[in-house]
């Protein structure tokens, strides 16, 4: 390829005894170029896509020239992207509905703690669930705005509101369920609390193909919704583990720490997995990894 016939040779690195090429792009369309170019040489001379990784400091920057270098080499790439858990709605379900579960354990809760799992997608038990509109809970939120109650007394507040039939059957079934939750959650009761509230939101709430949601958004939400079940179940054995030891105690706040702490870690997931690409990742994410052939664009 005429991009890299001008390389300087390989030179060995004496601290990690790793060859390395440097090749200088003075434009971010050059690099790319020559990233692309650089691994479509090596895939020419038999090496397998799978081999090869383009690293970047950060994939959203270089992604649109790389893509267009990968079209004039007739090479495909597989982007990877961090999967921003925190920013997505099925975990961000669930650790609503814990931190209104530990506030309910400390003392009275506030109208936004009390409507957030409400707004993010928490229905009843149902055999045709659905959300309730979000129309109905800013006007329970305006008519309370700055009210903090225990939740026997939000059942009394909703029981006497001048609400449409339909909804307040649904704010009640709400707090009746909240104040139905243990107080001192065993780890079978954050199974039986947790796991149905992400099942019915699955069936009421997460669309099986985009309509007027984007790709990529439904994408990072299923991909949201897959991890955030896998935090669910890490978050329950170590709570299991931590309440038998006597390291904490039975109470929902720790539950919620628990999934935090195992949320602040980011994996990384390709938006196009074929055997054939060329992945391209963020720097961070190849840490630990065993890669023949590592092409990094973006260092100055």
């Amino acid at each position: 390829t005429e991009d890299v016939a001008d390389a300087a040779p390989a030179t060995d690195s004496k601290r990690v005894h790793t060859p390395t090429v440097e090749l200088v792009g003075r434009t971010r369309q050059q690099e790319t170029r020559l990233a692309v170019a650089t691994a479509a040489g090596l895939i020419e001379q038999g090496v397998s896509p799978s081999d090869i990784v383009i690293a970047t400091a950060d994939v959203d920057r270089y992604e649109d020239a790389l893509n267009r270098a990968a079209a004039r080499y007739g090479r495909t790439l597989a982007v990877w992207r961090p999967l921003q858990l925190k920013r997505t709605v099925p975990y961000r379900l669930v650790s609503a509905t814990l931190r209104l579960l530990a506030t309910r354990e400390q003392g009275p809760v506030a109208i936004e703690t009390l409507t957030e799992p409400l707004k993010l997608g928490w229905v009843p038990p149902s055999d045709t669930p659905k959300q309730l509109a979000q129309a109905a809970i800013h006007e329970v939120s305006r008519g309370h705005a700055g009210v903090a109650q225990s939740i026997p007394e939000w059942q009394a507040t909703i029981a006497t509101a001048a609400l449409d039939r339909p909804q307040k059957r649904y704010w009640m079934a709400y707090l009746n369920w909240i104040a139905a939750q243990p107080d001192a959650p065993t780890s079978k009761d954050i199974t039986d609390t947790v796991e149905p509230v992400l099942e019915r939101y699955d069936n009421a709430c997460l669309p099986e193909k985009p309509e007027k949601t984007a790709v990529s958004e439904l994408t990072e939400t299923l991909r949201g919704f897959e991890r955030t079940v896998e935090l669910v179940t890490m978050s329950r054995q170590r709570y299991a583990r931590w309440v038998a030891m006597n390291h904490t105690e039975t109470q929902w706040s720790a539950v919620r720490d628990l999934l935090e702490s195992f949320a602040t870690t980011v994996p990384g997931k390709r938006e196009l997995p074929t055997a054939a690409a060329i992945d391209v990742k963020e720097a961070n994410d190849l840490w630990a990894l065993s890669v023949p052939y590592v092409i990094s664009v973006g260092l100055v």
